[in-house]
């Protein structure tokens, strides 16, 4: 009878191995066939380069000859199209007749269709919308404006649009209302694009614009860069600039010509998986994995071994997001991860409240408050608050020019620069918090004895190595936070990952 129960018990632990094994299976299939789909997908390295008809008119004093020398001139540079403003109560025939004489062959038309307030532009519709049958070839729409034209009522340009094969760029980081309507309803037709505001470029050097607009096409993905004169300058500062940019996407291994709208080219996902799902998945991993990490290496005795087996969980975990995160939707932008700030702080605070007893805690914040204290806690309180500001775009706390310029020093030298919220203060503190940790286990200290308030002072913050610890936390955080943005190439995260971890070992070590 024990024999029956022993043989029973064996078929169970065999059942639950075979069904983990099997488990293990699937998921690695999934992350593999999911990183590989993206990585193909990816791989499209055509980039099309537009110019303003309005700043090309404005150089060539609206002469049909001057323009038409101009267009051919950055055309030979690798531009592909021009772009210019239509007013839809105008005829698109007499535009596109103005313009023909002004386009050299070989290059196509971006449409810029324009709100028109108060007017009835719809009542001639579809008329006004018929192009010119011989020309130009319309090959991108791109509407002007803060709403796309006839925003709320979409209907009669979703049926425009549906008789054309028109591309539809969208802008990145572009607030334009009814722009999310036609993304959904032409979705195959999308590209992401980049383009600096009249604004940014009265402001912008010529090279940090050549600087942003390779980074949106390195980093971000975007294969359609709406390329705005520079302005003030002449027409021969103009033409080296649109040259000197498409020289320096050729060195980045891009080809200049027309983009490609690819979203019906990504591979058929191994698993069906909504959108929602995705993102529940891909906030769970995020936050699970690094943390289960943490205390994997609170375990360990040797410090390579901690340091560089949490910053290998970290990788492991960003793929798998990645790999959850492996859709057309997402990496053009249309969906993004929900939850970036939560994902870093959440297991920031469980790990506070794993490395510090709950009586610690209430013992600290009953303390008499001292000045030195004081100033403690509110240079803590500003760290963190500095940290959760600098995470997303378009905060109070956006980098200073300062570190802009090491931005662009670093970027130079390697390609892809690393955080430095991960070379510069994550890893460093890891390696030194888990250097300290050992080295206070054995009973020995780091910092020499003595009765001087110097002395005292530096005991006092290097007694203990878990707030170094739980600051350098923020490293894996980063890590996975670099593979939450699907619309930056794999490898690029790879590589900026890489960078940071041999960065900051070199750090910490000098």
């Amino acid at each position: 009878m024990w024999k029956r129960h022993g043989k029973a018990a064996d078929l169970v632990v065999s059942a639950r191995r075979g069904a983990m094994g099997l488990a293990v299976l699937g998921m690695a299939l999934f992350v593999v066939h999911s990183l590989v789909a993206r990585w193909q997908w990816e791989r499209d390295a055509v980039v099309e380069l537009c110019v303003d008809g309005a700043e090309i008119e404005s150089l060539t004093d609206h002469n049909d000859e001057s323009t038409w020398r101009l267009l051919e001139t950055v055309r030979e540079s690798g531009v592909s199209s021009v772009a210019v403003y239509w007013d839809p109560t105008r005829p698109l025939s007499d535009l596109m007749g103005e313009w023909a004489p002004r386009v050299p062959d070989g290059m196509s038309l971006t449409l810029r269709p324009e709100p028109v307030p108060f007017s009835d532009w719809a009542r001639g519709w579809p008329r006004t919308a018929r192009p010119l049958k011989e020309g130009p070839p319309v090959r991108n729409v791109l509407f002007s404006g803060l709403t796309v034209m006839g925003y709320p009522d979409l209907s009669l340009v979703k049926e425009w649009l549906a008789v054309t094969d028109s591309h539809l760029p969208w802008v990145e980081f572009g607030r334009q209302r009814g722009m999310a309507a036609l993304q959904a309803a032409f979705a195959n037709r999308v590209v992401r694009a980049h383009s600096l505001t009249e604004e940014e470029m009265f402001l912008a050097s010529p090279s940090s614009v050549v600087g942003r607009l390779r980074r949106a096409v390195r980093e971000r993905g975007a294969r359609f860069l709406y390329v705005r004169l520079l302005p003030g300058f002449p027409r021969a500062e103009n033409e080296a600039f649109v040259a000197r940019l498409a020289g320096a996407l050729h060195a980045d291994g891009y080809r200049l010509g027309s983009a490609v709208a690819r979203y019906g080219d990504w591979p058929a996902p191994l698993v069906p998986l909504s959108t929602g799902l995705r993102q529940f998945l891909a906030f769970c991993v995020a936050t699970g994995i690094p943390l289960a990490s943490f205390f994997w290496a609170l375990r360990r005795r040797s410090v390579v071994q901690a340091v560089l087996g949490l910053a290998g969980g970290a990788v492991a975990a960003g793929l798998l997001v990645a790999a959850l995160l492996a859709t057309p939707s997402f990496a053009l932008g249309f969906s993004v991860f929900r939850g970036v700030k939560l994902a870093l702080l959440l297991p920031l605070g469980m790990a506070l409240f794993s490395l510090y007893r709950g009586d610690e805690i209430r013992h600290l914040l009953q303390e008499n408050v001292t000045v030195g204290r004081l100033v403690l806690g509110l240079f803590v309180i500003g760290s963190v608050a500095y940290f959760v500001l600098r995470i997303g775009h378009g905060t109070v706390a956006d980098a200073s020019g300062m570190e802009l310029l090491v931005r662009g020093h670093l970027e130079t030298l390697l390609g892809v620069r690393p955080r430095f919220k991960e070379f510069l203060i994550g890893h460093p503190l890891l390696w030194f918090g888990f250097y300290l940790r050992l080295r206070l286990g054995e009973g020995r200290g780091v910092l020499p004895l003595g009765r001087r308030s110097f002395a005292q002072a530096l005991r006092f913050f290097f007694h203990d190595a878990r707030p170094f610890l739980l600051a350098g936390f923020i490293a894996p955080l980063s890590i996975v936070n670099t593979f939450c943005h699907a619309h930056t190439p794999l490898g690029v995260s790879l590589v900026r990952t890489f960078h940071g971890v041999w960065m900051g070992a070199c750090w910490a070590g000098s």
